[in-house]
């Protein structure tokens, strides 16, 4: 104020004539006009838009040549108009902002538009102060064109709406996300936030820093992160190496371990976050609680063990009967001359189906889980049939069916495990058997076609309905009851077909005009790229059967076996054969019997009581020197089964049941060989 009042006494101490204004307004032009030549040219050459107007009315006195270039008018078209007429704010708007100046008032602002001759509009501010000139109350105004900066002020409110918006929606996301979400701004991870889950996690309050590498991790000492078993580092954990090697940290799979003693298990990615210049500036991390999924993945496999051993400890418990039935049964052939061989086929025919049943099984439980392994080697189609033929033979032969057999005993060579190739092959005859009325034909043959051994076992049976062709081969299904059986399957074989055959890289396929009408069964197999050779030998039962002939050696054999039928039967096999034989139903009496009778051979059964079989076994070589040639003679058939024996120190390990030529032959092979 102190610096405009001098304008005030110069405007009335001297005065020039004015060119335009008239009455009141032309004489304070004409006292802004005399004054000082130096102040008149500062006004003129302010850089500022600068105006003096009237205070009662808003008529404009004076302008500099900056207000005319801010305005777009000549001077001649502002100087003795009023504001309103310019269009710089309204009459009502003007007496409000002038109501507010009081004799001694200071600087005052207002903002208003200004529509330009070009029909822009720009927003102007002035910053007024009172004077008196020539008597009259005038306005000095300085005026700045504030458009852009109102622009730029609107758009960065409109920005900082919209970020606050998106932020607002991004907090809601991370809140609503499942998934635990931490995030550190720097490469050192030291400030770690985490988003709800995240806090919840890791069993910490919302705003905690989560950083085990900060300054203070007193916030995360609860708990600590292992992985395989070992503690990681806080270096080590997944944020901090994404944000320290600038590279993604994928499927990591980890486990924390609180206080409590309880745990949760977690997987999920971290990956580094860069600023404009390519450097690392902190990092990203999201993990999923999958403890319930561990749990159940726990619980299926514990479920699935708990099948193995329940189908291991079935098997056992049905071969252990059937074992002393079909050794009997041979026995009775062996002493009766066949003077009951119709009751003989009858109950060798039965048991023998029951021994498949358990077999396949077992084979659906191995596919299942996955764990059927094939020994492939070289082998010749027409043996696996003539091998399979002899399998069902009972059961065509109870039923009274014409078998043909169009089959080339050498030249289809394929690359495969012969023992499941017989499964599957007898699995095709049994099931034609089974459905063809007694009396009927069944025809098996095979020929090499485009690179493929393909064999067709051909019926005139029953035949299969056209909706039933497509799920010939599923597991467990079983055609409508009409169809001509008398013994009901479980509805594995042929599902058990489809799947051997896709091991060995084959396809099967069901074909049938209808009931009634038989069916044909087609399976490729893709031949050898080498003939097969001679069959290699080894330890399986059916191979040392047909390379040895039977020897007439008599040798002190030890048999244990808990089941009394079992051990007997085998027994009393070996008898008949000329053998010394020793029983034992438990481990004890077995020591025993070892260190008085000194067997040469020990057939053991594994299912022990007290003491299984692999630990007796153990303990007979320790006593006996030299060792005893040691049989594992049980219902426990599967791979690992075998193994075990093996790394017990058994010489062969024989299934349930065993016929007691075979296992003499067997027994000939092994101590003389």
């Amino acid at each position: 104020m102190s610096a405009i009042r001098p304008l005030g006494r110069a405007l009335r101490t001297r005065r020039r004539r004015a060119p335009r204004p008239s009455g009141s307004a032309n004489a304070v032009s004409t006292a802004f006009i005399n004054t000082e030549p130096l102040f008149h040219a500062a006004f003129q050459a302010s850089p500022e838009a600068t105006a003096i107007s009237r205070l009662a009315d808003g008529t404009l006195l004076a302008v500099n040549d900056a207000f005319v270039a801010l305005v777009g008018r000549s001077r001649d078209e502002l100087v003795g108009r009023t504001t309103a007429e310019l269009g710089l704010g309204s009459s009502e708007e003007r007496a409000r902002f002038v109501a507010t100046f009081g004799p001694d008032s200071g600087v005052a602002e207002r903002e208003t538009s200004l529509a330009l001759g070009n029909g822009s509009t720009r927003v102007i501010r002035g910053r007024s102060v009172r004077i008196d000139a020539g008597g009259e109350p005038c306005l000095v105004t300085v005026a700045t064109d504030v458009t852009e900066q109102r622009a730029a002020e609107v758009a960065i409110a409109r920005s900082a709406e919209l970020a606050r918006a998106r932020s607002e929606e991004l907090s809601a996301i991370l809140d609503a996300t499942p998934a635990a979400l931490w995030i550190a701004l720097d490469p050192e991870c030291r400030e770690v936030r985490g988003s709800r889950v995240g806090c919840e996690m890791l069993r910490a309050a919302p705003g905690t820093n989560l950083s085990k590498t900060g300054p203070d991790p007193a916030g995360v000492a609860h708990f600590t992160v292992w992985r395989d078993g070992v503690e990681l580092a806080p270096e080590e954990l997944p944020l901090q190496r994404a944000a320290r090697d600038g590279r993604e940290v994928r499927d990591f799979e980890e486990e924390l371990r609180f206080d409590d003693g309880s745990c949760l298990h977690t997987v999920g990615s971290a990956v580094p976050l860069h600023g404009e210049d390519g450097a690392v500036r902190g990092a990203v991390a999201a993990f999923v609680d999958v403890t319930k999924l561990k749990e159940a993945q726990a619980a299926l496999l514990e479920a699935d063990r708990r099948k193995d051993e329940f189908l291991a400890i079935l098997s056992h418990e049905l071969r252990n009967p059937l074992s002393p039935i079909l050794t009997t049964v041979e026995l009775i052939r062996m002493r009766a001359a066949g003077a009951f061989e119709r009751e003989c086929g009858v109950i060798e025919r039965q048991a023998r189906h029951l021994v498949r049943l358990v077999d396949d099984l077992l084979d659906v439980s191995r596919l299942v889980s996955g764990k059927i392994q094939l020994v492939r080697r070289p082998v010749e189609l027409g043996e696996v049939v003539t091998r399979a033929i002899e399998t069902v033979s009972p059961l065509v032969e109870a039923k009274k069916h014409a078998v043909e057999v169009d089959v080339p005993a050498r030249g289809l060579v394929v690359d495969g495990d012969e023992e499941r190739l017989v499964q599957v092959v007898s699995n095709l005859l049994t099931n034609a058997a089974r459905y063809t009325p007694e009396g009927g034909h069944i025809r098996i043959a095979a020929a090499a076609t485009d690179g493929q051994a393909v064999l067709e076992v051909r019926d005139d049976g029953a035949g299969i309905d056209p909706e039933v062709l497509p799920r010939i081969f599923d597991m467990y299904f079983q055609a409508s009851r009409n169809r001509a059986r008398r013994e009901p399957g479980l509805g594995i074989g042929l599902a058990l077909v489809h799947s051997l055959t896709a091991l060995h890289g084959g396809t099967v396929e069901a074909l049938s005009e209808g009931p009634g009408k038989g069916s044909k069964l087609v399976v490729r197999l893709p031949l050898a790229a080498r003939a097969a050779g001679a069959r290699p030998a080894d330890d399986d039962p059916a191979t040392l059967a047909e390379s040895l002939a039977p020897s007439a050696h008599a040798y002190r054999i030890l048999v244990v076996d808990d089941h009394e039928d079992s051990a007997d039967a085998v027994a009393a096999a070996l008898s008949g054969c000329g053998h010394e034989v020793a029983v034992a139903n438990d481990p004890a009496t077995a020591l025993a019997l070892a260190r008085s009778f000194r067997p040469r051979i020990a057939i053991l059964d594994i299912g022990l009581p007290v003491m299984d079989g692999y630990e007796l076994a153990g303990r007979i070589r320790e006593l006996i020197d030299p060792a005893p040639t040691l049989i594992a003679l049980t219902g426990f058939g599967q791979r690992h089964d075998v193994e075990r024996s093996t790394r017990a120190g058994f010489d062969l390990h024989l299934v349930k049941p065993i016929e007691p030529r075979l296992l003499r032959e067997i027994l000939d092979a092994l101590v003389l060989g």
